[in-house]
């Protein structure tokens, strides 16, 4: 257990009937800081993910990318974008953004800008569910927004790839 954010060596050492074997491995953990709840992420800074975020894409298939398009606010924005590209149902890809420390705030609230159309092609709806998780990731007991198919689109359905590209094609 680690009590402060920070970079942490950790050590091996085996003993066997053929000896001893040591093997350190400086700043190998990395504990980060609970971001304040006043934290926000626009995807302008230049690097995709953002620091410290982690993308999982356990079937190695197309993930999340980072993409100019037009923003909520009708400028020339990025945005991270997943382009129906779980052809089998069941399918996962995530984001984990890095920890925030929701005690430090008065009423902490989660705000999330959403732009998505159903791909008619496909036979299964996406799924946008966003969980919160209290042990440092190990379980995520708490879903925080959960919408698929018509329920999540902003836009009608479409048979391409698309973007954004009017205001009104979001909703926060």
């Amino acid at each position: 257990s680690f009590e402060q954010a920070g970079n942490y060596g950790i050590g091996l050492i085996v003993i066997d009937s053929f000896g001893r074997d040591t093997l350190c491995t400086p700043e190998a953990i990395k504990i980060l800081p609970g971001l304040t709840p006043d934290w926000s992420e626009d995807f302008d800074s230049g690097y995709f993910p953002p620091e410290n975020w982690l993308l999982l894409n356990p079937d190695r298939d197309l993930n999340w990318q980072w993409r100019e398009v037009i923003g909520p606010d009708g400028t020339l924005s990025r945005a991270a974008v997943m382009h129906h590209s779980l052809l089998l149902q069941g399918g996962l890809d995530a984001m984990i953004l890095p920890p925030i420390d929701l005690r430090k705030g008065e009423s902490p609230m989660l705000v999330v800008d959403v732009s998505y159309t159903r791909d008619t092609a496909r036979i299964a709806d996406d799924i946008l569910r966003i969980k919160a998780s209290e042990d440092c990731g190990n379980s995520f007991p708490h879903v925080l927004y959960n919408k698929a198919g018509s329920a999540l689109s902003t836009f009608p359905d479409i048979d391409e790839f698309w973007n954004p590209t009017q205001a009104y094609h979001w909703r926060r």
